[in-house]
């Protein structure tokens, strides 16, 4: 049966030091016994300037970082890896990854080293470069370690975050601790993300709002690193002034078209029981609250007539009222022409008990009120009920003073038509009359 030749030390170093690689052989006293082309070309020098002088004389910048580590593979025969080794004057910035492996004589003994080398000053540049991004960067950047019990993912600890992540978060000091240390309210189904993006290695992409932090990210979360490492980067934005431009547009564009559906609908209309009827009704359904009425102030400035009462709740409001049925805690806010809103009567601070038990009588629980004042007197009030606790919007309170103008302004329409119609009708009743006596 044919065997195999065993490999001569001296061919298998022959062939190293002819390859591309950058080697060197270092023996006891420190001192190069071979060098190849391409490690003096690494280090810009001939082979020859190398061989028989010590780490120290042949390269004085370098041997206080090599002759350590030299040592360290000499006395014990442990290789070293992934040595990095930082040049200085000329070859400042300049950075080798080397690696150290024991020479080993017939005996075993450790009769030298064999150093390979490899510069990564390019590497390093792009490093540095990605780093820089990473710290200046408009977006968040953090990134997170899973955390298991069992088998159930239950935390994740910060491993980095950089500075945008903390402008954007507004969190502080997070490397190091878990997600549930620096936000307790964490919604859980975030780690639930993270460790479906660790254990599979799919991207995630979605738009969410933090509710702990009161702000929404736009996230993307990608595995780094192995499989059994359960670490993920997070890359996020704070789309919060995005969002809120988006939904202030949005109800915008949804008060626009209200108002025009308000508009064609109380244009053809020249009665102003009707006037009223119509914009209570749209406004009702538009807002979903459990009443909505437009109530006209008297001359007196004391009592308001309400003529329609659009809604569910019980019992109705139609009819005439002293103003101060609204309580005197509120009537100020309503005569200053300021919007009165009450979230909860049942537990609102501002409320007398006698003005409390006047809400809940008529179901009301929450109201919304603009008081429409005309050349500094208070004409009308526009008025939405709910039956239970409800937070009015700001978006609501414009379309209720919106409403209550064109309500106002179409009621001033129908009784200037019903003025003229009257005059007219007047007119031709004189005439008419004229006429029929003019033979006697």
């Amino acid at each position: 049966m044919p065997t195999t030749s065993a490999f001569r030390p001296e061919a298998l170093l022959e062939a190293l030091l002819n390859s591309p690689l950058s080697v060197a052989v270092i023996d006891r006293e420190l001192r190069y016994t071979h060098v190849n082309a391409a490690l003096a070309h690494l280090i810009e020098c001939e082979p020859s300037a190398l061989i028989g002088r010590t780490v120290r004389e042949a390269a004085p910048q370098l041997a206080d970082q090599l002759e350590p580590a030299l040592r360290h593979v000499l006395e014990t025969g442990e290789a070293i890896h992934d040595l990095e080794v930082h040049g200085s004057g000329r070859n400042a910035g300049r950075v080798w990854c080397e690696h150290l492996a024991a020479v080993k004589n017939g005996d075993s003994e450790v009769s030298g080293v064999i150093v390979t080398a490899l510069e990564i000053t390019p590497l390093r540049r792009e490093a540095a470069n990605l780093r820089s991004l990473f710290e200046h960067t408009s977006q968040g950047y953090c990134v997170f370690e899973v955390l298991y019990r069992g088998s159930e993912a239950v935390d994740a600890r910060f491993l980095e975050a950089n500075a945008a992540f903390e402008r954007h978060s507004g969190l502080q000091g997070v490397v190091g601790r878990t997600l549930s240390q620096v936000v307790p309210t964490a919604e859980a189904e975030y780690v639930q993300s993270y460790a479906w993006v660790a254990k599979t290695g799919r991207p995630m992409h979605f738009e969410r709002g933090a509710l702990a932090l009161g702000r929404v990210f736009e996230v993307e979360i990608v595995r780094v690193g192995d499989p059994e490492q359960r670490r993920v980067a997070l890359l996020f934005t704070d789309v919060t002034a995005r969002r809120e431009a988006q939904e202030t547009l949005r109800s915008a564009n949804e008060r626009n078209s209200f108002q025009l559906r308000l508009s064609d609908a109380l244009r053809p209309v020249n009665d102003p029981f009707e006037v009223q009827r119509v914009a209570a009704r749209l406004l009702q359904v538009r807002l979903n609250a459990d009443r909505v009425y437009y109530a006209e102030v008297e001359q007196d400035a004391q009592h308001v007539t309400v003529t329609f009462d659009e809604g569910v709740l019980e019992p109705k409001v139609v009819g005439r009222h002293h103003m101060d049925s609204f309580g005197p805690t509120l009537i100020n806010d309503i005569r200053a022409g300021r919007t009165l809103l009450v979230e909860d009567a049942a537990t609102d601070a501002r409320l007398e008990p006698q003005e409390r038990e006047a809400h809940l009588a008529l179901g009301v629980r929450a109201t919304l009120a603009y008081p429409l004042l005309k050349a500094g007197r208070l004409v009308a009030l526009l008025v939405a009920h709910s039956g239970s606790g409800r937070q009015w919007t700001a978006e609501e309170t414009l379309l209720l003073a919106d409403t209550a103008e064109r309500t106002w302004e179409a009621l001033e329409r129908a009784r200037s038509a019903a003025a003229l119609d009257s005059s007219n009708a007047r007119q031709a009743f004189v005439v008419r009359l004229g006429d029929a006596l003019r033979p006697l």
